[in-house]
């Protein structure tokens, strides 16, 4: 993943997947500096600034801080996002807050956008 930050170093799609794959392997010191610097890449997009918003939230989750991750996620409109990863992301924090029709709401897009579908049922069966 470091390597497609040195091939594609002005990419956003690369910082966030790095940086979701770091939080998800516990090195939340990395994932904290690789998302600060896709907040420099992201530009004015409203989908980068969403899922930036997304990944952080998942970072703060992670390190037990629901408050501040329901803070980044505060105003999220489910509707506007179109990546399915995302969504997927956005239903996880989601469930650990403990709003689970959100939840649900985000793993069915995540499902519509060609998520995979047996590892979304089974976040939802849980």
């Amino acid at each position: 993943a470091e390597n497609a930050l040195d091939l594609f170093p002005n990419k956003f799609g690369c910082y966030f997947m790095y940086g979701v794959v770091l939080v998800e392997t516990g090195k939340y010191d990395e994932a904290m500096y690789i998302l600060e610097e896709a907040t420099l890449v992201s530009g004015s997009l409203r989908e980068n600034i969403i899922l930036l918003k997304i990944a952080q939230a998942l970072l703060s989750v992670r390190n037990g801080d629901n408050k501040k991750a329901l803070k980044y996620i505060a105003d999220l409109n489910l509707q506007e996002i179109q990546d399915p990863m995302g969504l997927e992301l956005a239903g996880d924090i989601y469930a650990v807050l403990g709003q689970s029709k959100k939840s649900a709401e985000a793993y069915q897009k995540a499902l519509f956008l060609g998520a995979n579908a047996t590892r979304i049922n089974r976040k939802i069966d849980q």
